[in-house]
């Protein structure tokens, strides 16, 4: 299992679309952000994550454009903070 943290940058382009089309934006961005991580990331090798990441981040970029841009939303690079990776021991040692 693996954790990241990052910043998706993003600018409003049509404040009507923007407005009337989300009531929550910034969930809709987070939520989209999440599903293209997830795409993007299978398929990689979890030793070629590290090594990828700004390949990564300009995959997101690319696909939450293709997505967002239908909510007037423009988004500019994302900066992926950290990468870990959990082994197996220390996901049994949060369960308990």
């Amino acid at each position: 299992m693996y954790r990241m943290g990052g910043v998706v940058h993003y600018k409003i382009t049509d404040r009507n679309k923007f407005f009337e089309l989300s009531n929550n934006p910034q969930n809709i961005i987070d939520n989209l952000a999440i599903r293209a991580l997830h795409a993007i990331i299978g398929n990689f090798a979890a030793n070629e994550i590290q090594s990828s990441i700004e390949m990564i981040c300009i995959k997101m970029k690319d696909a939450l454009n293709q997505k967002t841009e239908f909510y007037g939303i423009k988004i500019y690079p994302i900066d992926l903070k950290r990468v870990s990776f959990e082994n197996e021991d220390e996901k049994e040692r949060k369960n308990k």
